[in-house]
């Protein structure tokens, strides 16, 4: 393994500070079969401005579809960079694939594929990446 280049290496004012971090137990988990819209909204109002994240569950997302769409993008991501390119957002299409944010000048170490899901949408008629029948 080669070194790391520049553009990937925050400056010291920019890194986190180890000293400031808390140990915690788990993340905020919301349930979604609670009855109490009032109690839901404030618990997803403050795991957000606390945690900016949080788990859900009783969704009622099957662990089968959950299971599809994670292996679906592990295949995505998996893909050479040329395969990879070819997804690219650009000036035209807002959406695709992309790996050049940055933050706070620095390059993040991460790897986005953006889409949009409206209604109507639709679905090639098999599984093979090649099929443009809808």
């Amino acid at each position: 393994m080669g070194e790391i280049h520049s553009a990937y290496i925050l400056s010291t004012e920019h890194r986190p500070n180890s000293s400031t971090f808390v140990k915690v137990d788990t993340i905020p988990i919301i349930d979604l079969s609670q009855t109490s819209q009032k109690n839901l909204i404030s618990e997803i109002g403050k795991a957000c401005e606390e945690w900016g994240f949080f788990h859900i569950i009783n969704h009622g997302v099957s662990s089968d579809l959950i299971n599809k769409v994670a292996n679906e993008t592990k295949k995505l991501f998996e893909l050479s960079m040329e395969e990879k390119k070819k997804l690219r957002r650009d000036a035209v299409n807002a959406t695709g694939y992309h790996d050049s944010e940055h933050t706070n000048l620095t390059r993040d170490w991460k790897e986005v594929y953006d889409c949009l899901i409206n209604e109507g949408i639709q679905y090639p008629s098999t599984d093979d990446p090649n099929d443009l029948d809808l």
